[in-house]
């Protein structure tokens, strides 16, 4: 559980007004005392997040939250967290005592219905007669201080789970005995000793698929494709030697890359393709925001902060002003950037990353992947595959 990250797990938001019973609810989904409880308003003042094993699902993540109807400057700031949050749950608990929502509980929730967010109302009453704790719709009821009606909210929780569609990388487009080549430099900025998450992942969807892996580096590509009976059936390279790799394989055989892979699990290709031609439009003075989702000390040569900087430097031959962030960290507001360059996001949930994907939307901004930049940038945008 603790080796499986936590973009690849589910996370689940405790939500509703202070002393609602949200930590009391979530010591008690968890089976251990992590969240502070007490009667007095507002006790919780920070997201909190733990992982559990949750049958047959595998780990989920819960994220216990601050009141949203917190009062102060301190509580506008905490609202305002537990907002963002809101956004980039897989499901939500909506936890209350009062049977009628409130208006703006029911704003809510309105919000939840239009980004198609599912959530469960549950009802958490102080005192409940037993074997009440009955599914009413998307509404339950229980009682978290006597845990009466949790078995109940589980297989709902359970239930709600099991019919979200888990997005694939690439193991729903390849069969059995097909021959994948997975191009994998092992250069400084990949960890000592272990390979980075994209090729992890894809080399999972790959062999669940009964497909064939096949792995090499640049520097025995060329020798592995003669040693090989028959050419690979779908060639994988990291987006940072797309060019060199285009130059030495089949041209009859498709390529793509393990970041336009990931972007396909967790964000919109259509919208990223779409994004990248910003790049033509580009003037001295514009900002662009490059955002990874793990935090990580840059090396030189770093992806992010070097070479897509001056890839697009030497492409438009203007000044760009670029800013970098990374983690949980971005901008609601992105109405200072001509473009936003989102890495395949990896350590991020696929919610969270289309959040981001919707923000800029909304916001008429351009955005695209590290994946499509380096393919469009090396001019084989057109030749590369892209499912």
């Amino acid at each position: 559980m603790q080796q499986t990250p936590k973009g690849n797990q589910l996370h689940i938001g405790l939500f509703g007004k202070r002393n609602a019973g949200k930590s009391t609810l979530m010591n008690v989904l968890l089976d251990q005392e992590l969240s502070i409880v007490s009667p007095i308003a507002g006790t919780t003042t920070d997201i909190v997040h733990k992982s559990k094993e949750w049958h047959p699902l595998g780990p989920i993540v819960f994220v216990d939250t601050p009141g949203l109807d917190d009062e102060g400057t301190l509580g506008e700031l905490r609202i305002q967290k537990a907002m963002e949050m809101l956004r980039q749950v897989d499901l939500v608990l909506w936890i209350t005592k009062e049977e009628e929502l409130e208006e703006e509980e029911q704003q809510v929730l309105l919000q939840l219905d239009q980004a198609k967010t599912p959530y469960l109302i549950v009802y958490n009453k102080y005192i409940i007669e037993e074997n009440k704790g009955i599914e009413i719709k998307e509404s339950i009821t229980i009682s978290a201080k006597d845990q009466i009606g949790i078995d109940t909210l589980k297989v709902a929780i359970t239930n709600k789970l099991m019919q979200m569609e888990e997005p694939k990388c690439i193991g729903d487009k390849v069969g059995v005995g097909d021959r994948v080549l997975l191009v994998m430099p092992q250069d400084l900025q990949a960890p000592k000793g272990r390979l980075i998450l994209p090729q992890v992942q894809i080399l999972r969807e790959i062999l669940d698929a009964h497909a064939i892996p096949i792995m090499t580096t640049k520097e025995t590509l060329e020798e592995t494709l003669t040693s090989l009976k028959e050419p690979p059936d779908l060639i994988i390279t990291d987006s940072q030697i797309f060019s060199e790799v285009y130059e030495v394989c089949p041209k009859s055989i498709p390529l793509t890359s393990f970041s336009i892979l990931m972007a396909r699990r967790k964000g919109d290709l259509e919208q990223y393709v779409e994004g990248v031609y910003a790049l033509k439009q580009l003037k001295s003075g514009d900002k662009v925001l490059i955002a990874e989702s793990c935090s990580h000390n840059p090396l030189h040569g770093d992806i992010a902060r070097c070479k897509i900087p001056q890839a697009i430097k030497k492409q438009t031959q203007v000044e760009i002003q670029f800013e970098n962030v990374c983690g949980n960290s971005f901008p609601e507001d992105l109405s200072a950037y001509a473009l936003v360059i989102q890495c395949g996001g990896c350590m991020h949930t696929p919610k969270q990353i289309k959040t981001r994907l919707k923000g800029a939307k909304l916001q008429q901004v351009p955005i695209t992947n590290f994946g499509i930049v380096l393919a469009y940038l090396s001019g084989i945008l057109d030749k590369v595959w892209i499912p």
